[in-house]
């Protein structure tokens, strides 16, 4: 992977399509272990007593846009990831996909609203993200979210319903995409849209400004030890 995502060496179709193949399988795994826990919970008489919330850290590039992986790359097969929520039979709406846009730091307090606590404690201070009930009931979701790779300057991506603009930190390049006319991320169009590429490159810097600032003043970065070290280098966040 590492030598075609450098191109050092060409990846043929026949070798993508197996690839494709495993991830398949590795999901239906995934499906079969989701399954497996939701049989348990209604042998048990707990799945109607129980909130259950099947979501995905990211996604995987399988060489849409030239690279195999994640972490690095922000295009939509990376970002854009499964959010299920079943809530008991009558309690909340059923069998309906809202397009609004979310992300998984909603995670947090919408579990906390499920559970009545949302903004007990400190939390409305301290909690990233809003809850995601009144969105399934219809409400809007949120104007634009926030992406960004691993790495001290890491790639940031800023998506609106139509819009997502790219900005590496790192080399400085900026690209924006059109989503309707172009969902798959295939044509840059910054250079032919210079006012509206400014103006997304201004309202992401705005936000990672705003995110910089949510530490509590004085704070020290915490100190991982060397088997903490070890334990994010295999998997490859350091």
């Amino acid at each position: 992977f590492q030598d075609v995502n450098q191109g050092r060496r060409p990846f043929s179709q026949e070798e993508r399509e197996h690839l494709v193949r495993l991830y398949d399988g590795n999901l239906a795994y995934a499906d079969q272990e989701v399954g497996a826990i939701v049989r348990a919970l209604r042998d048990e008489g707990l799945l109607e007593r129980t909130v259950v919330i099947v979501a995905a850290d990211h996604g995987e590039e399988l060489l849409e846009h030239g690279w195999i992986g994640h972490n690095v790359q922000l295009f939509e097969p990376s970002v854009r990831v499964p959010l299920i929520v079943r809530f008991p039979a009558g309690r909340r709406p059923a069998g309906r996909r809202v397009a609004a846009l979310a992300d998984m730091l909603d995670l947090a307090p919408t579990i906390a609203d499920v559970f009545g606590v949302l903004g007990k404690g400190g939390s409305d201070r301290e909690i990233q993200g809003r809850s995601l009930l009144p969105v399934a009931l219809g409400a809007p979701g949120k104007p634009a979210v926030l992406s960004r790779s691993v790495w001290d300057r890491p790639r940031y991506a800023l998506r609106d319903e139509r819009f997502k603009f790219f900005y590496d930190t790192r080399s400085g390049d900026v690209r924006l995409y059109d989503l309707a006319a172009a969902p798959g991320e295939s044509r840059d169009v910054a250079a032919e849209e210079p006012l509206r590429t400014a103006y997304y490159r201004q309202a992401l810097h705005a936000w990672t400004l705003r995110l910089a600032r949510r530490g509590p003043a004085g704070a020290d970065a915490a100190e991982l030890s060397c088997e903490q070290c070890e334990n994010l280098r295999s998997l490859g966040y350091i």
